[in-house]
């Protein structure tokens, strides 16, 4: 049998590991060295895009991300995530004077 061929990782996630790897503060031609060693051809505005829009998208998006690892989580552990209830207020009774 033949082995099994992993896939190209995409530019975006190499520099996602270069960043995390090097530290977000890393400076973009440090991270384009580093991934020119592992022959992944990358520009410094690429590296800069991707960092502001990570960071932009870890800052709007937190809550997202916190409610999907609890839905992942009742998954995996065979819960199942309840949604709040909305209970409604019975009618009020009348009294006429």
């Amino acid at each position: 049998m033949g082995r099994h061929q992993s896939r190209p990782m995409s530019k975006r996630k190499a520099i996602r590991a270069a960043l995390a790897s090097l530290g977000w503060q890393a400076r973009a031609r440090d991270v384009v060295s580093l991934l020119d060693d592992f022959g992944v051809d990358v520009s410094r505005s690429m590296v800069m895009n991707v960092r502001v829009e990570e960071l932009r998208r870890s800052g709007d998006s937190r809550w997202q991300r916190e409610r999907e690892r609890e839905r992942e989580r009742a998954r995996t552990t065979g819960l199942r995530w309840n949604r709040p209830v909305i209970r409604k207020r019975p009618p009020q009774k009348t009294y006429h004077v």
